[in-house]
C-alpha cells in the first residue's frame, strides 16, 4: 500500500476555440466544395488555374484544423464547445475532398 500515490488535485481545464474556428473553417470548406462542383459543371470542366487551386488550399486549412483539434482532444487540460464537432466536420470536409480529387484523376487516366 506504499507504493500507491493518490492525488486529490483538481486539473483545471483551459478553454479553447479552436473547435470553434475548426467548424467554420471544415462548414467554409464544404460549402466551397459544393460551389466549384456547380461551377465546374456550369463550366464545363474549363476553368482558369487561380480557381483550381482554391480546393487545395481549402483541403489543407481542413486537414491542419482536424490535426489541431485532434491534439486538443487528447489533451487533459483542454476543454470546448465544439472540439467533437470541429473535429468531424474537418474531416468529413478532407475526405470529400480527396474523394473528388481522386475521381478527378481517375477520370484523366481513363
Amino acid at each position: 500500500m506504499a507504493n500507491k500515490v493518490y492525488s486529490f488535485t483538481k486539473v483545471r481545464k483551459q478553454r479553447t476555440k479552436s473547435g470553434v474556428y475548426s467548424l467554420v473553417i471544415g462548414i467554409d470548406s464544404l460549402i466551397l466544395l459544393a460551389f466549384l462542383i456547380g461551377f465546374g459543371i456550369y463550366k464545363s470542366g474549363q476553368m482558369t488555374g487561380m480557381i483550381c487551386l482554391l480546393p487545395y488550399v481549402s483541403v489543407a486549412a481542413s486537414i491542419f484544423c482536424a490535426f489541431k483539434t485532434r491534439r486538443d482532444m487528447d489533451r487533459m487540460d483542454v476543454s470546448g464547445k465544439y472540439l467533437e464537432a470541429g473535429y468531424r466536420v474537418c474531416l468529413i470536409s478532407a475526405l470529400m475532398h480527396t474523394g473528388i480529387f481522386l475521381i478527378g484523376v481517375l477520370k484523366v487516366i481513363l
